[in-house]
């Protein structure tokens, strides 16, 4: 079931209206209508707060899309529009902050592989 249609399955499920829904989610109820409409997909940071507002596990919306769209490479344009719009809308310290959490967090990984 695509990401839209399952939000909105969702949502009509605990009874909330698209306002109602995107106060728990911290986001416009503009948004909520768009994303019904299957106009846009939101971002990795939205999926996570809708899916916690509408009481699922954090990663649920993400993990359908991935599911969908069934293609690393698809999956990896997702991950990287999200890390674009993060990336546009913040103060340059907190992109330093960010950038400086992901190359740890490669290092880490990198670690990982060699031990």
């Amino acid at each position: 079931m695509p990401f839209a249609e399952e939000l909105k399955r969702r949502r009509k499920i605990l009874n909330l209206s698209q306002k109602d829904l995107a106060l728990k989610a911290e986001i416009g109820n503009v948004q909520i209508s768009t994303y019904e409409k299957g106009k846009v997909v939101p971002s990795l940071i939205t999926m996570r707060k809708l899916a916690v507002a509408l009481e699922l596990e954090e990663n649920y919306f993400i993990t359908l899309e991935k599911t969908k769209l069934n293609d690393d490479v698809n999956y990896q344009d997702l991950l990287i529009d999200s890390f674009i719009r993060f990336y546009k809308k913040n103060p340059t310290e907190r992109k330093v902050m960010f950038l400086k959490r992901v190359i740890d967090r490669l290092a880490v990984d990198d670690l990982a592989e060699v031990v």
